[in-house]
């Protein structure tokens, strides 16, 4: 029997697991509509036809409720080619708002790209000028200039200088760059 599930994926236990916890469940149903949940009896008993009803009526829920489940596990909503949904899911009774909804035929404008966040920056050299600073031989995006801590150029502000490292902060965020070597 174990060698018969040597092929499944987590997709098929997982549809397993559902099943058994909806059956356990069903089952916790029907034994809920048969039993009292009080230990007190009832003032009349109620006659036979009545709880016949009712366990048929029990029985028919519980074989929906199968009917049901072994459709979604036969559907595999997590088998790998699902293709994804053509819009978002919406509730029993959710209403769509009217001014929301672009008018039919009409499609709004597609977004900006999006800002190159990482620029190309490559270090040609350093050196340090009189007044005890540094220099920095720096091309951004192909662009070659002479840089001091502080100072900006191309979208890339100049943070600090160490021994063959400097740091610029730009719209990708703070980038660490090391000098190059085929430039000493």
């Amino acid at each position: 029997m174990i060698g018969s599930f040597r092929g499944w994926t987590w997709h098929n236990w997982a549809s397993l697991a559902v099943l058994a916890m909806s059956c356990a469940w069903a089952v916790m149903a029907a034994g809920a509509t048969a039993a009292p949940l009080s230990g007190t009896p009832s003032a009349a008993p109620a006659p036979a036809s009545a709880s016949a009803d009712a366990e048929v009526e029990a029985r028919s829920d519980a074989e929906e409720l199968d009917r049901l489940v072994l459709a979604s596990v036969a559907r595999d909503p997590f088998r790998s080619d699902r293709a994804r949904a053509s819009g978002r899911y919406r509730t029993p009774g959710e209403v769509l708002r009217a001014a929301s909804a672009p008018p039919a035929g009409s499609m709004p404008p597609p977004p900006p790209p999006p800002p190159a966040l990482m620029a190309a920056i490559r270090l040609h050299g350093m050196a340090t000028d009189g007044a005890g600073g540094v220099l920095l031989a720096v091309e951004i995006n192909g662009a070659t200039r002479l840089m001091h801590v502080g100072e900006e150029f191309a979208g890339q502000k100049l943070l600090a200088v160490s021994r063959g490292v400097a740091r610029f902060r730009g719209a990708g965020g703070v980038t660490t760059v090391r000098l190059d070597p085929a430039h000493p």
